[in-house]
């Protein structure tokens, strides 16, 4: 779980689930069952990353410089 990593679309669907099930609540006459809506409100307010593998750079910093570095001489 990584926080502010969530891409933009990620925080639209969330926003919108989050209306989605605060609606449905309310229209069913479940208020209660709105309490859910927070959970999905702060996951995409934070813009925290579910899941999914860590992405590692195939190459590192070092690698990138010194291959300019020698491209260079």
């Amino acid at each position: 779980m990584k926080f502010l990593s969530a891409s933009l679309e990620t925080v639209l669907l969330r926003y919108y689930l989050m209306m989605a099930v605060v609606l449905a609540a309310f229209y069913l006459n479940i208020p209660w069952l709105a309490i859910l809506a927070a959970p999905i409100f702060f996951s995409a307010i934070l813009g925290i990353k579910i899941g999914g593998k860590e992405e590692t750079p195939t190459t590192t910093n070092k690698e990138i410089r010194k291959e300019v570095l020698e491209q260079a001489a």
